[in-house]
């Protein structure tokens, strides 16, 4: 069961950091939608750069967390 734990544990802290990345991207956009509208613009093209630079770079962290994890229960449940 401890095994257990640790997973159910290391899942948690994904969606814990989840949510951070979300407030990141949420609040880039905030910055995105104010500069169209107060600055005319002007750093459209590195806010948007930034927001899929994040995008892209949380997509592939997630994506191999997600496969160690489940390789993590695999293991864990063929040894059950």
């Amino acid at each position: 069961m401890n095994n257990l734990r640790q997973i159910t544990d290391e899942a948690l802290d994904l969606i814990d950091a989840t949510t951070d990345h979300i407030g990141w991207l949420t609040a880039l956009m905030t910055a995105i939608r104010a500069d169209a509208k107060h600055n005319k613009g002007r750093d459209l093209e590195k806010l948007t750069g930034l927001g899929h630079y994040l995008s892209i770079d949380w997509d592939h962290y997630l994506d191999g967390q997600s496969k160690r994890l489940r390789g993590q229960l695999d293991v864990m449940e063929a040894s059950l």
